[in-house]
């Protein structure tokens, strides 16, 4: 498989400590790893998983700065909370040709 010639990076603020939030419906391209970081600027942890409730369960955490590669077919399978209500994860992936 051919590199992607794009990528798109986003961010997402996470309102309440209570609440998980799924990322944006962004479709990707078999093959292609998704980059999930938890903001530098982060005062505590984030949490992340593949359901509402698993991210909410704090099973997986990164740390500020922290990031990890995962596989999945579209962004949205991602669902995020935080230790500290508003702080931030962010996300990076290739798109297919002509995207934006």
């Amino acid at each position: 498989m051919d590199n992607a010639t794009k990528f798109r990076v986003g961010s997402q603020s996470i309102a309440l400590t209570t609440t998980a939030e799924q990322l944006p419906d962004i479709p990707v391209v078999n093959g292609i790893a998704i980059v999930i970081k938890a903001r530098d600027t982060n005062t505590d942890n984030i949490y992340f998983g593949h359901s509402k409730a698993i991210a909410e369960a704090h099973d997986f955490e990164l740390s500020p700065g922290e990031s990890v590669e995962i596989f999945t077919d579209n962004l949205n399978d991602v669902w995020v909370g935080v230790a500290v209500n508003g702080e931030y994860v962010e996300w990076l992936l290739e798109v297919t040709y002509g995207e934006t």
